[in-house]
C-alpha cells in the first residue's frame, strides 16, 4: 500500500537521505550523457550534503514540508518545499525510484506540497529542473508550473 507521510523521525530522514543520494547519482549520470562533468553536477546541486538537522530546519512547518513516500514499508520517493522569502517557496528534491515511476507517486506528493504551501501563505512556488527530465517537466506543467528564468545563479558550465 502506498503511504505518503511527513518525514519527522530519524529513520525517515535516513530514508530521504538515501533517496536523495540515488537522485544525485541518476542526475549525474544523465548529465554526463549531455557532456557535463558529473562531479561538477554533484558539487553544485547536491553538496554540501544536507544533514538531518539542516533538512529538518529547512523543511519544518510552517515554512516548509518534507514528504516520504513508502510502499509496503519501503521508501520509494521524497519531495519537499522550503521558504525562499515571505511570499515564495521552492519545491525541491522530488524523486521517485525508477520502478515506481508512472504510478502517480510524484504527482501525489507535488499536489500535496502545492496545497500545503498555499495553506502556509505562499503566493508562489518555484522549482528548478533540467531539460532532460521530460516526465518531470510534463508533470510540473500539468499541475500549472510555467517555465521562467533561473531564480538563482547558475554556473556558466551548466548553461
Amino acid at each position: 500500500m502506498l503511504l505518503i507521510t511527513r518525514a519527522t523521525t530519524l529513520e525517515h530522514f535516513q530514508q530521504v537521505r538515501a533517496l536523495r543520494a540515488a537522485m544525485g547519482r541518476w542526475d549525474a549520470a544523465e548529465s554526463q550523457r549531455l557532456g557535463l562533468d558529473p562531479q561538477e553536477v554533484q558539487a553544485f546541486f547536491y553538496s554540501p550534503a544536507t544533514d538531518d538537522q539542516t533538512s529538518l530546519r529547512e523543511n519544518a512547518p510552517p515554512h516548509g514540508r518534507l514528504l516520504l513516500a513508502t510502499f509496503a514499508g519501503t521508501a520509494i520517493g521524497c519531495a519537499a518545499f522550503r521558504r525562499l522569502d515571505a511570499n515564495a517557496c521552492e519545491l525541491h528534491h522530488v524523486y521517485v525510484r525508477d520502478e515506481f515511476r508512472g504510478k502517480h507517486v510524484g504527482r501525489l506528493m507535488v499536489e500535496q506540497l502545492v496545497a500545503t504551501a498555499r495553506d502556509s501563505g505562499y503566493a508562489t512556488m518555484r522549482l528548478e529542473t533540467t531539460t532532460f527530465m521530460n516526465e518531470a517537466r510534463a508533470l510540473y506543467a500539468s499541475i500549472g508550473f510555467k517555465p521562467r528564468d533561473p531564480y538563482y545563479a547558475i554556473p556558466k558550465v551548466f548553461e
